[in-house]
Formats: structure tokens, C-alpha cells, sequence
């Protein structure tokens, strides 16, 4: 099943390979799934940064907007919409600064691992602590 069409996906996975010859990322989201799972494409791409100077990289060549309600920075790359995460800025129910020590390498891509470990704490939107623990299967 297919929720966009072809053009738009493939334009957005050219986009993407081309960022990913140009600066260092994660893919999450549509894309980060994709390359674990060649289910679903996506037509927008989310990344997450490492470090502040790739953002600096970013802004010479691109003009990003920051939104500062959902916390993270948007640029527009041949009308794909790309959305970028930075550590210490961008909050996710995971924090970034752990999210970039839990990846691996997909099909030349770097790609968040399928869970977290188990002693990754994170804090929920009402500010409570959270354990993540794995469940046996």
C-alpha cells in the first residue's frame, strides 16, 4: 500500500541520498522506517542532527526556518519538505543526545536501531521520569 505516489517519493529519495553525500545525519521518521522495513516511502524527510555546526553547513546552502513551537528546523530542497532535529533544541520522547548513540548503518544511511537499550531514561511531555525496559519474548 502506497499513501503517495511514485514522483513524490522518488523525488524525495533522491533529496535525500543527495543530503546524505553533502553532511552527516540520522534519518528518522518515513524514510528511517523504510530503510528497516521497504514498507512504506515517505514524501517528506525528518533527520536528526549530531551537533550544532552541521546546522551551521546547512544554512550555507540553505535558508532554514526555525519553528519553535515544534521545536526543530525546516528547509525546502526542490519542494520536498525536510524537517531537522537538533540535540539540546528539539524535544522527542526519546532526548536526541540519546537517540544519537543508538544507531547503525542502513543501505549507506545512518539509521536509528530498532530499540533502545534498556537503561535509556527519558522524560514524557508531563515531565515524569520513564524507564524503557525490554520485554521478553
Amino acid at each position: 500500500m502506497e499513501f503517495w505516489n511514485d514522483l513524490s517519493t522518488q523525488k524525495s529519495w533522491e533529496t535525500l541520498k543527495k543530503l546524505n553525500k553533502k553532511i552527516d545525519f540520522i534519518v528518522i521518521g518515513g524514510w528511517g522506517i523504510y530503510l528497516w522495513t521497504h514498507a512504506i516511502k515517505s514524501k517528506d524527510i525528518d533527520i536528526l542532527l549530531t551537533d550544532w555546526e552541521t546546522l551551521s553547513k546547512i544554512k550555507k546552502w540553505y535558508e532554514p526556518k526555525k519553528n519553535n513551537r515544534l521545536k526543530r528546523y525546516e528547509i525546502i530542497i526542490s519542494e520536498i519538505d525536510v524537517d531537522i532535529y537538533i540535540p539540546h533544541y528539539s524535544k522527542m520522547p526519546i532526548p536526541c543526545h540519546h537517540l544519537t548513540a543508538m544507531t547503525t548503518k542502513r543501505e549507506g544511511f545512518k539509521v536509528l536501531k530498532p530499540e533502545p537499550p534498556t537503561d535509556t531514561k527519558t522524560t514524557s511531555n508531563t515531565g515524569q521520569k520513564k524507564q524503557h525496559k525490554r520485554t521478553k519474548r
